[in-house]
Protein backbone atom coordinates (compact mmCIF):
# COMPACT_ATOMS: atom_id res chain seq x y z
CA UNK A 1 0.00 0.00 0.00
CA UNK A 2 1.41 3.75 -1.08
CA UNK A 3 2.57 5.95 2.61
CA UNK A 4 3.18 8.92 1.98
CA UNK A 5 4.38 9.64 5.55
CA UNK A 6 8.23 9.50 6.42
CA UNK A 7 7.99 6.49 8.69
CA UNK A 8 4.64 4.63 7.37
CA UNK A 9 2.32 6.27 10.45
CA UNK A 10 -0.56 6.92 7.69
CA UNK A 11 -1.18 3.22 7.64
CA UNK A 12 -0.92 2.74 11.25
CA UNK A 13 -5.31 4.00 11.03
CA UNK A 14 -5.35 2.08 8.11
CA UNK A 15 -4.86 -1.15 8.87
CA UNK A 16 -5.93 -0.35 12.65
CA UNK A 17 -9.51 0.86 12.32
CA UNK A 18 -10.13 -0.21 8.91
CA UNK A 19 -12.67 2.32 8.50
CA UNK A 20 -13.68 5.13 6.01
CA UNK A 21 -15.74 8.33 6.89
CA UNK A 22 -13.07 8.97 9.94
CA UNK A 23 -11.90 11.85 11.46
CA UNK A 24 -8.69 12.75 12.44
CA UNK A 25 -6.12 15.67 13.69
CA UNK A 26 -2.96 16.18 12.37
CA UNK A 27 -0.77 18.72 14.04
CA UNK A 28 1.89 19.97 12.50
CA UNK A 29 1.11 19.20 9.52
CA UNK A 30 3.04 21.08 6.81
CA UNK A 31 2.83 19.95 3.34
CA UNK A 32 -0.52 18.84 2.34
CA UNK A 33 0.92 15.65 0.40
CA UNK A 34 4.43 15.47 1.17
CA UNK A 35 5.60 13.91 4.44
CA UNK A 36 1.69 14.39 5.43
CA UNK A 37 0.32 11.58 8.06
CA UNK A 38 -2.96 11.96 6.93
CA UNK A 39 -3.12 12.70 2.86
CA UNK A 40 -3.84 9.07 2.28
CA UNK A 41 -6.71 9.06 4.45
CA UNK A 42 -8.79 12.21 2.81
CA UNK A 43 -8.53 9.06 0.14
CA UNK A 44 -10.33 6.76 1.98
CA UNK A 45 -12.94 9.89 2.63
CA UNK A 46 -11.79 10.77 6.20
CA UNK A 47 -12.39 14.20 7.38
CA UNK A 48 -10.64 15.83 9.68
CA UNK A 49 -8.55 18.80 11.04
CA UNK A 50 -5.11 20.36 10.54
CA UNK A 51 -2.98 22.64 11.86
CA UNK A 52 0.29 24.18 11.57
CA UNK A 53 2.49 27.01 13.32
CA UNK A 54 3.25 28.23 9.40
CA UNK A 55 0.89 29.72 6.97
CA UNK A 56 0.39 26.58 4.56
CA UNK A 57 -2.30 27.83 2.18
CA UNK A 58 0.32 30.40 1.40
CA UNK A 59 3.16 28.41 0.90
CA UNK A 60 1.36 25.39 -0.76
CA UNK A 61 -1.81 26.21 -2.28
CA UNK A 62 -3.43 23.76 0.38
CA UNK A 63 -6.97 24.36 -0.60
CA UNK A 64 -6.42 23.16 -3.96
CA UNK A 65 -5.17 20.14 -2.61
CA UNK A 66 -6.79 19.05 0.62
CA UNK A 67 -10.46 19.01 1.73
CA UNK A 68 -9.70 18.98 5.34
CA UNK A 69 -10.00 22.17 6.97
CA UNK A 70 -6.77 24.28 8.25
CA UNK A 71 -5.99 26.50 10.75
CA UNK A 72 -2.15 28.39 11.19
CA UNK A 73 -2.09 28.56 14.88
CA UNK A 74 0.69 28.06 17.51
CA UNK A 75 -0.34 24.36 19.07
CA UNK A 76 1.29 25.21 22.60
CA UNK A 77 -1.15 28.32 23.07
CA UNK A 78 -4.79 29.27 23.86
CA UNK A 79 -5.51 29.71 20.86
CA UNK A 80 -5.11 26.35 19.82
CA UNK A 81 -7.10 24.76 22.43
CA UNK A 82 -10.05 26.89 21.31
CA UNK A 83 -9.52 25.97 17.45
CA UNK A 84 -10.05 22.22 18.97
CA UNK A 85 -13.22 22.64 21.58
CA UNK A 86 -15.23 24.56 18.29
CA UNK A 87 -13.83 22.41 15.67
CA UNK A 88 -13.91 19.07 17.23
CA UNK A 89 -16.36 19.10 20.33
CA UNK A 90 -17.63 15.82 21.73
CA UNK A 91 -16.54 13.55 18.60
CA UNK A 92 -13.84 10.81 18.98
CA UNK A 93 -10.95 11.51 17.31
CA UNK A 94 -10.40 8.25 14.80
CA UNK A 95 -6.49 9.38 14.55
CA UNK A 96 -4.08 11.95 16.18
CA UNK A 97 -0.71 12.78 14.86
CA UNK A 98 1.68 14.64 16.67
CA UNK A 99 4.94 15.86 15.63
CA UNK A 100 6.14 19.27 16.60
CA UNK A 101 9.60 20.52 16.14
CA UNK A 102 11.41 23.66 16.08
CA UNK A 103 13.85 23.42 13.83
CA UNK A 104 16.80 25.88 13.06
CA UNK A 105 19.28 26.49 15.38
CA UNK A 106 16.91 26.67 18.50
CA UNK A 107 15.94 22.53 17.55
CA UNK A 108 13.68 21.22 20.02
CA UNK A 109 10.71 18.87 20.06
CA UNK A 110 7.29 20.58 21.84
CA UNK A 111 5.26 17.56 20.96
CA UNK A 112 4.75 17.53 25.16
CA UNK A 113 3.49 21.20 25.38
CA UNK A 114 0.98 20.52 22.74
CA UNK A 115 -0.29 16.95 24.34
CA UNK A 116 -1.06 19.02 27.24
CA UNK A 117 -3.04 21.63 24.71
CA UNK A 118 -4.87 18.59 23.29
CA UNK A 119 -5.82 17.23 26.34
CA UNK A 120 -7.02 20.29 28.21
CA UNK A 121 -9.48 20.79 24.96
CA UNK A 122 -10.49 17.89 26.13
CA UNK A 123 -9.78 15.70 22.63
CA UNK A 124 -10.08 11.82 22.95
CA UNK A 125 -8.86 9.67 20.06
CA UNK A 126 -8.80 6.17 18.48
CA UNK A 127 -5.36 5.66 17.95
CA UNK A 128 -2.31 8.13 17.66
CA UNK A 129 1.02 8.94 16.51
CA UNK A 130 3.28 10.55 19.06
CA UNK A 131 6.94 11.89 18.38
CA UNK A 132 8.82 12.43 20.93
CA UNK A 133 12.22 11.82 19.71
CA UNK A 134 13.88 10.63 22.88
CA UNK A 135 17.36 9.68 21.07
CA UNK A 136 17.97 13.17 20.72
CA UNK A 137 15.99 14.96 23.40
CA UNK A 138 16.41 12.63 26.04
CA UNK A 139 13.65 10.40 28.08
CA UNK A 140 12.28 13.65 30.03
CA UNK A 141 9.38 14.85 27.77
CA UNK A 142 8.86 11.52 26.36
CA UNK A 143 8.00 9.99 29.90
CA UNK A 144 5.66 12.85 30.64
CA UNK A 145 3.32 11.80 27.82
CA UNK A 146 3.39 8.46 28.76
CA UNK A 147 2.19 9.16 32.22
CA UNK A 148 -0.48 11.78 31.09
CA UNK A 149 -2.06 9.37 28.34
CA UNK A 150 -1.67 6.33 31.04
CA UNK A 151 -3.61 7.96 33.40
CA UNK A 152 -5.95 9.04 30.71
CA UNK A 153 -6.70 5.29 30.32
CA UNK A 154 -4.87 5.11 26.64
CA UNK A 155 -2.23 2.07 26.01
CA UNK A 156 1.10 1.72 23.85
CA UNK A 157 0.18 -0.53 21.23
CA UNK A 158 3.83 -0.41 19.83
CA UNK A 159 5.91 1.10 22.85
CA UNK A 160 9.45 3.37 22.07
CA UNK A 161 8.92 2.40 17.46
CA UNK A 162 12.29 2.74 16.31
CA UNK A 163 13.97 3.81 13.00
CA UNK A 164 15.33 0.40 11.66
CA UNK A 165 19.29 1.81 12.60
CA UNK A 166 17.43 1.35 16.23
CA UNK A 167 16.38 5.53 17.52
CA UNK A 168 13.86 5.59 19.37
CA UNK A 169 11.75 8.27 18.05
CA UNK A 170 7.74 7.59 19.03
CA UNK A 171 4.98 6.02 20.31
CA UNK A 172 1.69 4.31 18.85
CA UNK A 173 -0.78 4.80 20.68
CA UNK A 174 -4.51 3.23 21.30
CA UNK A 175 -7.50 3.64 23.12
CA UNK A 176 -8.26 -0.23 24.20
CA UNK A 177 -12.19 0.85 24.55
CA UNK A 178 -12.35 1.83 21.29
CA UNK A 179 -10.47 -0.58 18.79
CA UNK A 180 -10.87 -4.31 18.02
CA UNK A 181 -9.43 -6.62 21.12
CA UNK A 182 -7.93 -8.42 18.91
CA UNK A 183 -4.59 -6.31 18.01
CA UNK A 184 -4.05 -6.05 21.48
CA UNK A 185 -2.30 -10.03 21.38
CA UNK A 186 0.48 -7.75 18.88
CA UNK A 187 1.47 -5.19 21.64
CA UNK A 188 4.88 -5.05 21.32
CA UNK A 189 8.18 -2.44 22.29
CA UNK A 190 11.14 -1.08 20.18
CA UNK A 191 10.19 -2.26 17.13
CA UNK A 192 11.12 -0.34 13.91
CA UNK A 193 8.47 1.33 12.15
CA UNK A 194 8.94 -0.93 9.16
CA UNK A 195 8.27 -3.89 11.71
CA UNK A 196 5.19 -2.42 13.74
CA UNK A 197 3.59 -1.99 10.24
CA UNK A 198 4.01 -6.04 9.38
CA UNK A 199 2.65 -6.74 12.71
CA UNK A 200 -0.66 -4.57 11.94
CA UNK A 201 -1.26 -5.54 8.41
CA UNK A 202 -0.90 -9.21 9.26
CA UNK A 203 -3.18 -9.00 12.15
CA UNK A 204 -5.49 -7.19 9.51
CA UNK A 205 -5.38 -9.88 7.23
CA UNK A 206 -5.98 -12.50 9.53
CA UNK A 207 -9.33 -11.22 10.77
CA UNK A 208 -10.16 -10.47 7.37
CA UNK A 209 -9.96 -13.41 6.12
Amino acid sequence: MKTYSCEKQDLYPIFLLDKENGLFLDVACGHPIDASNTYILEQKNWTGICIDIGDVEDLYSWSKIRKAKNFQSDATSEEFVNILRENIGDRIVDYLSLDVDVGGYAQKNLTHLTLRRVLEAGVRFRCATIEHESFKYGPKARDEMRQALIEKGYIMLFEGVTFPEGQEFEDWWVDPKEIDQRFLSIQAKNLNYNQAIEKLSGMRASISK
